[in-house]
């Protein structure tokens, strides 16, 4: 049965939390040896008499250097033991490692949009926009009708400040579709946290921006870095409207400009 990226995401993370319970751990074998001493006398020396141990062994190749420690019966001989042990799961550990890690490369998609997807966001953010210009515009005349029909005449004015107040909110909308088609721009499990740490998913957060068209709702992956203790959203970086709710420098008094900062 073929993992789909969640389910391996859960296992490179649950891989990832083993490699912190095993301890210490060190290359090499363990041998059991028996050895003669060479006199006539000594009960070795007998027929069928294995020799005298055991004797534990722990040795090593290490960079074409052979290496060799014996071990004491006891306290000595069981830490090694777990060392090495622990070492022949770590290679285990690693295989499965890299498999995991090629499978999530293989299934996981390029990060721009494919050209079938995006004919797809484009018609569904077209119909969805189309959809709420054709009520907007609807309510826009009754409104202007019936402005027009209190005041027993039409105020350009007023009218015009309608009309373009409606076609912000219009705007704001599309602006919001094609801002949000990336999906929050997630990034996978684990993303780099700019400090050499990984920060890990957590979940999406939305987030109210206002813009020179209109307010418009955000969604944005949100990951946090255990070890710098804080948050990394790329949406943001990416439309550079961190720590901020306004999508436009503080330049003059538009509806825009960046003035205040979000906590």
């Amino acid at each position: 049965m073929e993992e789909n990226l969640e389910e391996l995401e859960r296992h490179k993370n649950e891989l990832y939390r083993r490699l912190g319970e095993w301890g210490d751990f060190r290359r090499g074998t363990i041998s059991v040896n028996y050895r003669k001493c060479g006199k006539a006398y000594c009960a070795c020396a007998q027929a069928g008499h294995p020799g005298h141990g055991p004797q534990y062994l722990w040795n090593a190749t290490i960079k074409g250097e052979s290496r060799a420690r014996n071990l004491r019966l006891g306290a000595e001989l069981e830490k090694v033991g777990r060392e090495v042990e622990n070492y022949r799961r770590l290679i285990q550990w690693w295989d499965q490692w890299i498999e995991v890690n090629e499978k999530i490369c293989q299934n996981r998609p390029v990060n721009r949009i494919e050209d079938e997807e995006l004919e797809e966001l484009k018609k569904k953010i077209k119909a969805e926009v189309w959809q709420e210009a054709q009520q907007e515009i609807g309510r826009l005349i009754a409104r202007l009708l019936e402005a027009g029909h209190k005041r027993g005449g039409v105020d350009l004015e007023a009218s015009e400040s309608t009309i373009r107040a409606s076609m912000h909110e219009l705007g704001g909308r599309l602006l919001e579709g094609v801002l949000n088609g990336d999906k929050g721009d997630y990034r996978g499990s684990r993303i780099e946290c700019g400090q050499g740490h990984q920060a890990e998913f957590v979940g999406y957060r939305n987030k109210r921006l206002q813009t020179v068209l209109a307010k418009i709702e955000l969604k944005r992956a949100y990951y946090h870095c255990a070890v710098c203790r804080a948050g990394v959203i790329p949406k943001d970086v990416q439309l550079d409207v961190a720590g901020t709710c306004f999508s436009q420098p503080e330049a003059d008094d538009g509806p825009g400009r960046r003035q205040g900062s979000l906590r």
